[in-house]
């Protein structure tokens, strides 16, 4: 009985045993088909059938067989990524199921045959730098593997990196077979954490504009306080006249009384008026000199800060 009869017969026989197992018959028939198709050398098939087979089962052994029929066609690169992950999924499973380690052997001993044929690149970035990232041929290279060594086709390849806020860098890159090139990214720019650099400091032109309100706000009433202690006082003085016409130095009239208890009344406001804006006079002075010194603090920070970077500055790549 033939290969191809018995395998039909276990698949009739799996019908009736459930959908896992059906599965798995399935994946077994479609490895066995691309298998006789990579034999008869027709790879393009074959891939598509270990592709299904692979997705369906997960084994090691259809991923080799991929990974040769990319081999085949050319894909080297492609294919070492493959053999790479053969060689560490069948040396997982071989711990429970043991015949995978010939998988595992077959896989590294072909990853070390391609070798010559690929390049490989490494590319770094700083640690201290977030939100780098980086294509190569307009594939991105998963943060997770910046700074592992990619397979990749000998040849011309462009490299692209961006970061929020600098101008993308793109650099033409020539890699060799059997070589391995390290490109570490060094990227310019900010420092540890700080303020903004469009809004500067917390305390910048709205507090400075506040406080110089204030100061005028206060200082205003400093001056209406002592305007108001001074025509008190005018008219307290007016007052101390009325009672010296109308008193002998023992008694008083009526108007005479009356002008005193009302000099008595508008000198003490004339008093507290001159206090009160003495003291609002000085205390705006005060905050407009301190608004002046924001400025100049200001002024100062700003200097530091563009002496320090600036927000388009690029990107800049050096290997």
């Amino acid at each position: 009985m033939s290969r191809h009869r018995i395998i039909a017969l276990l698949f009739t026989a799996t019908m009736l045993l459930g959908t896992p197992l059906r599965a798995e018959v399935d994946a077994q028939v479609v490895f066995t088909e691309a298998r006789d198709l990579y034999q008869d050398k027709q790879f393009d098939a074959a891939l598509a059938g270990f592709e299904k087979a692979l997705a369906t089962s997960g084994s090691p052994n259809a991923r080799l067989y991929l990974a040769r029929c990319l081999r085949e066609l050319g894909r080297v690169a492609e294919a070492y990524e493959q053999l790479s992950t053969t060689r560490t999924e069948a040396a997982s499973r071989a711990q429970e199921e043991p015949h995978y380690a010939t998988t595992r052997d077959v896989a590294t001993e072909e990853l070390r045959q391609l070798e010559p044929r690929i390049a490989k690149l490494i590319v770094t970035v700083p640690a201290s730098v977030t939100g780098v990232s980086v294509t190569i041929d307009g594939s991105v290279i998963n943060e997770a593997r910046l700074g592992e060594a990619l397979p990749l086709e000998p040849g011309q390849h462009e490299l692209v990196a961006t970061a929020p806020d600098r101008e993308p860098v793109r650099s033409t890159l020539v890699l060799t077979a059997g070589r391995t090139k390290n490109v570490p990214l060094f990227i310019t720019g900010p420092g540890p954490a700080g303020p903004d650099p469009d809004k500067g400091p917390s305390s910048d032109s709205d507090g400075d504009a506040s406080l110089r309100t204030t100061s005028f706000v206060v200082g205003g009433i400093g001056i209406a306080g002592i305007a108001a202690g001074a025509v008190f006082g005018a008219v307290a003085l007016a007052k101390k006249g009325d009672v010296e016409d109308n008193c002998d130095g023992l008694a008083c009239n009526a108007q005479g009384a009356k002008a005193a208890e009302d000099g008595n009344l508008f000198g003490n406001i004339s008093t507290v008026g001159f206090v009160v804006g003495g003291v609002a006079l000085a205390t705006g002075l005060t905050l407009l000199l301190l608004s002046g010194d924001d400025d100049d603090e200001a002024r100062a920070w700003s200097q530091r800060r563009h002496a320090h970077w600036h927000p388009a500055q690029p990107l800049t790549i050096t290997w």
